[in-house]
């Protein structure tokens, strides 16, 4: 499920210049035809279908200009969305007030002569030197560092469990889950049905990471976003898919 997808976590299959667009990275899919897309940061891929590529590889490079109109408008509406957000961001500060995700990770911090951070229970313990500042820069980009390392370990022990109960209760097959730290997107599912989690879904409530689980357990029978894919994924959210979806766009992935 991507989250503005950059589809740079994947090696491309090749990469050509366009005289409008720069490289342009193309991607094998489990796709019926070729797809065009842009990333957050204004980057254009093309994903081909796995079968039959090679027919497909010697068009893809002749973008057409109902294509490309459609692209810049992409691109232009990504790169307003983009500096809104930047202009209402403000850097979070951390603080023993700090309360983390649904698990609640509550932040501890600890005078100390040494300089340690340790995750016992929910509790991530951050040793500081006495007279550190909490408010000074490289203290909190240190304290966010081990903030998101204790999601990780947290992501670990507890997301792949939730995923194998949802995939026994709507009797779901996949080869394995992988967690990991992906800001371009929530989850993924390969063609080989491997689940990939971001530890960053710590951060959505409880019903919302629910959602993705269940995204990436459909894309184990379904690997397009087609009519198939919406309507399977709607029964098993009770309904509720498309709400979930609209709500999803409230959060991002960083801390």
């Amino acid at each position: 499920m991507r989250n503005f997808a950059t589809m740079k976590e994947t090696l491309p299959l090749k990469i050509f210049n366009d005289d409008e667009f720069g490289p342009i990275k193309v991607f094998l899919s489990r796709c019926r035809n070729v797809a065009y897309g842009v990333t957050i940061d204004g980057e254009v891929f093309i994903k081909v279908p796995i079968v039959g590529r090679r027919s497909f590889l010697s068009d893809i490079a002749n973008i057409n200009e109902d294509m490309r109109l459609k692209l810049r408008k992409i691109i232009n509406r990504q790169a307003l969305k983009k500096k809104e957000q930047e202009a209402v961001a403000a850097p979070a500060v951390y603080d023993e007030n700090t309360v983390i995700g649904i698990w609640g990770l509550q932040l501890k911090i600890i005078r100390s002569n040494k300089q340690l951070a340790q995750l016992v229970g929910n509790e991530i313990r951050i040793q500081l030197l006495p007279d550190d500042n909490i408010l000074a820069p490289d203290i909190q980009s240190r304290i966010k560092n081990v903030i998101a390392a204790s999601m990780k370990i947290k992501s670990r022990k507890e997301l792949p469990v939730w995923l194998d109960r949802l995939a026994r209760q709507h009797g779901f097959t996949y080869t394995g889950v992988s967690i990991n730290s992906a800001q371009s997107r929530w989850g993924s599912c390969s063609y080989l049905k491997h689940i990939n989690l971001s530890f960053y879904l710590l951060l959505l409530p409880q019903h919302l990471i629910e959602y993705v689980l269940l995204h990436e357990l459909c894309h184990t029978v379904e690997m397009n976003h087609g009519p198939r894919f919406y309507a399977l994924l709607n029964r098993v959210c009770g309904g509720h898919a498309e709400d979930y979806r609209q709500e999803m766009k409230k959060y991002r992935t960083n801390l």
